[in-house]
């Protein structure tokens, strides 16, 4: 398909021969027979009870992290910057407190 711009710098302008401007406004007639709109559709999502399940899980772990006291999150900010957690003993009980998170209660 070839579509060329209309010629010469200027926009074209269609006229109506009655009036000399723009066509007149006529006002657009109704099928009375023809059905009502329906309404416009809309976007759902449905979540499995196992999702809602773990969303549940998630919102209450995450719920008790974010809940640090001010002063304890300055304490935690400090360390951080003063590089506490990057000492070799700090990073290898962090690793064994995550091994044993992951792993689950123990078994006896």
């Amino acid at each position: 398909m070839n579509i060329r711009p209309p010629s010469g710098d200027r926009p074209q302008r269609i006229d109506s021969p009655r009036t000399g401007g723009a066509p007149e406004a006529r006002p657009v007639e109704r099928d009375e027979t023809a059905p009502a709109a329906e309404a416009p559709a809309t976007d759902r999502i449905e979540l499995s009870p196992e999702a809602r399940e773990l969303e549940s899980a998630l919102r209450a772990q995450n719920l008790s992290l974010t809940q640090l006291p001010p002063e304890r999150l300055r304490q935690v900010l400090d360390r951080i910057a003063s590089g506490h957690y990057d000492r070799p003993d700090v990073i290898d009980q962090t690793v064994r407190q995550i091994a044993s998170e992951l792993s689950g209660p123990a078994k006896e």
